[in-house]
């Protein structure tokens, strides 16, 4: 018995309503989409990260320092939202909190943000177009959310075909694998992940194609609301 939870990331609005949905759905076991490798790279160089994050952000130009580009930064070189929430709930209430993603991209990419993401010229680069609030950013994600996974049965579009690529699909596999089969070993598991891992039809092979046999119920949060989908 699978239950699937849709998050858009970096949505730190969500922290709360994720922690109470699942003390509402008492799972046995938790799975989040993140990788081992991934949380203890970030356990290990985070600190350090934001340091020198700070450090460049005073050299920025007044009027770059609140960027929503730059906020957007400071939480993407933190630990996911979604296994920090599902790690304290599972401590908590004494079940499995286990990271489920293969690990393969956080091994390519978490090395080179030091030189490649948290550097001057990057963050200038970013902070190029127009600023905005923050909300609006989330806002406009949580539309896009909404729209994939209340329409199943659209056909591809150019983003569906742009997302899904054979990378995509490899990892799908991964995660949809060991999804069953902690399935097989808890009562009630919980999976918690971005949105996009949600979606179904649509002819593409996704996590939540592959286990749709296995799913009770999905959920979608956009802030502080959710949505039984």
């Amino acid at each position: 018995m699978l239950t699937l939870i849709g998050t858009v990331h970096l949505d730190i609005d969500a922290c709360h309503v994720l922690y109470n949905l699942l003390d509402r759905l008492k799972p046995s076991c938790i799975a989040v989409e993140v990788s081992c490798f991934s949380v203890a790279y970030r356990r290990k160089h985070q600190q350090r990260w934001l340091e020198k994050l700070n450090t460049i952000k005073k050299r920025l130009p007044e009027d770059k320092k609140g960027h929503f580009r730059i906020e957007l930064l400071y939480r993407q070189l933190q630990m996911p939202f979604e296994w920090e929430t599902a790690y304290k709930f599972a401590h908590i209430a004494g079940i499995p909190c286990i990271a489920i993603d293969c690990g393969e991209i956080s091994r390519k990419e978490l090395p080179g943000w030091d030189k490649e993401l948290i550097t001057e010229s990057n963050l200038l680069l970013a902070t190029a177009e127009p600023d905005q609030h923050i909300n609006e950013y989330f806002s406009r994600h949580y539309r896009q959310a909404l729209f994939y996974l209340a329409n199943r049965d659209r056909p591809k579009d150019k983003f569906i075909k742009s997302v899904f690529d054979n990378q995509w699909y490899k990892r799908e596999k991964i995660l949809g694998k060991r999804l069953l089969s902690l399935s097989l070993k808890y009562h009630k598991v919980v999976y918690v992940g971005g949105w996009m891992h949600l979606i179904e039809g649509r002819n593409i092979f996704n996590l939540a194609n592959i286990v749709k046999m296995a799913v009770k119920e999905r959920f979608l949060l956009t802030g502080k609301i959710v949505h039984k989908l």
